[in-house]
């Protein structure tokens, strides 16, 4: 059965598509491109044009601090093409990549930009990027465009190194340089790599991986420190780096995801009126590289001249280059968050205590965990972000002014923020309700669910159990006997009991049945240690093949009703609802085989 994906998608540009956008027509007095904005744009998204060309040499990231007087949250319309950011795989499915990037932002890579084509093998396909990308894994993105979906803008991102180290010589590559590479192929013990900048190579012991297959496929990306640089060549790690020295760096070499050394050259407080909006640091480094520290990013508080390891967080591109860096320990580290927040489940309420709010944009909490074996407070705290559109169903800014410092919230569990390591939560009162579910990891195969119908389609109906969960009801789902189209019957906005079929966590994925014998039956088979011989049973059948019909109960889980057993014209079809008894169980290879014929079996409860 099918299963709608979760979300609205937006439909990719060219460049996010992986094809080349077409070039814009210089003036005719314009200056010809350059050869690496060419070659880039020719690659992949790189913007076109004279302008660009002209921004780029006229760029510069040399500022005074003195003239800092706040240090922005980084929002949507402050990225512009070309953006390179350090994120976060929130989730993975068959063709995109979610990312958590800097300051709660969400983005997206569609499969094309997630691997680097030209260096992939037709001997070794690619597989899925479920098996090249896990939550959490820390990654660099670079943005291709913005696209308005509704009110917001869906942001496109590629992890291509062709792209993120488009403006880099082979001769600016330097000791501990973090940068993204492919792998080109592979010799006996090391790996070939693929940087997207000509004439330089490296090269990475195939020891250092983890033994997965996948790790040396060609086209895979892999983020990689630069050990020893030489002529054209550069021996790698997948280590992370030390800083890079304090020597001057040339615009174009600096990249997002660098470890620097960085002195604080004044400590911004916010500004009144607001309790985090504005407040950071203002550092600079490798030479005289400004660098913008958000108090969101600032981890431990730091004073004026103090010498702090920094990562760069974010460099966007403009007549004057903006930098963001962080100084939280995991980015540093450049270690992933994922063990550390799955302690705590998406749809858990929890109490936090409130940390700081920010009109418009939401409010920072933190939950002390309690120490496992002693019962008591430990050490260890969760950081959590509500956004100022979950704050409350009334008027954000008001329920922002209410929440004050140090004051304690109820709130739940929405999602994970694997970048920032905290959690994203609500107290949305319809949230806190107890039959709201926030996600699709709540439910179970056989669980009894009531909806609303979304949309009708040719092959099947969408069911909304919750704003943030919508299920499928399969044609052959809707009635004992499968209908040959979705009737009158089922209108939009009308309410409809289901059971759930099954749950696809990989894909968010949610199979419904809405046959009323299934719907009403006291009794679910889910797993197959619940079977026993003479069991009534009830599930539909699924398919047919000459020795008998295959009929699927709840999950994965189903049984062969044997055509030996069944006599002439009583074989039920396809789709069709079966009430039967389980004649005979295999534990050795946990196989069900099933009967028509109900004398002697008793009903679940009686087992």
């Amino acid at each position: 059965d099918a299963a709608d994906a979760a979300g609205a998608r937006g439909e990719p540009s060219d460049a996010a598509a992986g094809k080349a956008p077409a070039a814009r027509r210089p003036a005719p007095d314009a200056a010809p491109l350059s050869k690496k904005r060419k070659k880039a744009a020719a690659e992949g998204g790189a913007k076109v044009g004279p302008q660009a060309d002209e921004a780029e040499d006229d760029a510069t990231m040399i500022a005074s601090p003195h003239a800092v007087r706040s240090v922005p949250l980084l929002r949507p319309q402050h990225l512009s093409e070309g953006t390179m950011l350090v994120a976060a795989v929130r989730e993975v499915v068959d063709e995109e990549v979610t990312l958590n990037l800097p300051y709660n932002m969400v983005g997206y890579v569609s499969r094309a930009q997630a691997v680097e084509q030209a260096c992939a093998s037709d001997v070794r396909p690619l597989p899925k990027l479920s098996a090249l990308y896990q939550p959490g894994q820390l990654v660099v993105a670079v943005v291709l465009s913005l696209q308005e979906v509704g009110r917001r803008q869906r942001v496109e991102l590629s992890l291509r190194p062709s792209l993120a180290n488009a403006g880099l010589d082979a001769g600016a590559v330097c000791q501990h340089m973090w940068l993204p590479a492919a792998v080109r192929d592979e010799e006996e013990h090391v790996l070939r790599l693929d940087f997207g900048v000509p004439g330089l190579t490296g090269l990475l012991k195939k020891a250092e991986l983890a033994g997965s297959a996948a790790d040396a496929v060609p086209g895979r990306i892999l983020q990689v420190a630069v050990q020893s640089a030489g002529t054209g060549t550069v021996r790698c790690t997948l280590k992370a780096p030390p800083c890079l020295s304090d020597a001057p760096l040339p615009k174009e070499a600096l990249k997002a995801g660098f470890l620097v050394q960085a002195r604080v050259d004044k400590v911004l407080a916010p500004p009144k009126g607001s309790q985090a909006s504005g407040g950071g640091l203002v550092a600079t480094f490798c030479g005289s590289v400004m660098g913008l520290v958000h108090s969101h990013s600032q981890g431990p508080a730091v004073k004026a001249k103090q010498h702090v390891t920094a990562r760069v967080l974010a460099v966007v591109p403009g007549p004057t280059v903006t930098v963001h860096l962080t100084l939280l320990p995991h980015l540093l580290d450049w270690s992933s968050q994922a063990a550390a927040l799955s302690d705590v489940k998406i749809g858990d309420r929890i109490s936090a205590d409130v940390v700081d709010s920010t009109p418009r944009y939401g409010c920072r909490v933190r939950r002390v965990v309690e120490d496992a074996a002693t019962g008591g407070t430990g050490d260890g705290i969760i950081a959590g972000f509500c956004p100022s559109s979950r704050l409350s169903d009334k008027d954000s800014e008001q329920a922002v002014e209410r929440l004050e410092a140090g004051s304690t919230m109820a709130c739940r569990v929405l999602g994970y923020n694997y970048l920032d390591g905290s959690l994203i939560v609500t107290r949305r009162p319809y949230d806190m309700k107890e039959t709201t579910l926030v996600s699709v990891a709540e439910l179970s195969p056989g669980q009894l669910v009531t909806g609303v119908i979304a949309r009708t389609c040719d092959f099947g109906v969408f069911v909304k159990l919750s704003e943030y969960v919508t299920g499928l009801v399969n044609l052959r789902q809707l009635t004992d006997v499968p209908l040959s189209s979705v009737g009158k019957k089922f209108q939009v906005d009308a309410k409809i009991k289901c059971r759930v079929l099954r749950v696809d966590m990989d894909k968010k994925q949610v199979s419904l049945t809405a046959k009323k014998s299934m719907v009403k039956d006291d009794f679910q088979l889910v797993e197959f240690s619940q079977a026993r011989r003479d069991m009534l049973v009830t599930g539909y059948v699924v398919n047919m093949q000459s020795y008998g019909a295959i009929v699927r109960f709840y999950g994965s889980l189903h049984g062969l009703l044997p055509a030996s057993k069944v006599q002439e014209g009583e074989m039920p079809a396809v789709g069709m609802v079966v009430h039967c008894r389980i004649s005979f169980v295999n534990r050795k290879r946990k196989t069900l085989e099933l009967s028509l014929d109900l004398e002697g079996g008793r009903p679940a409860s009686e087992f």
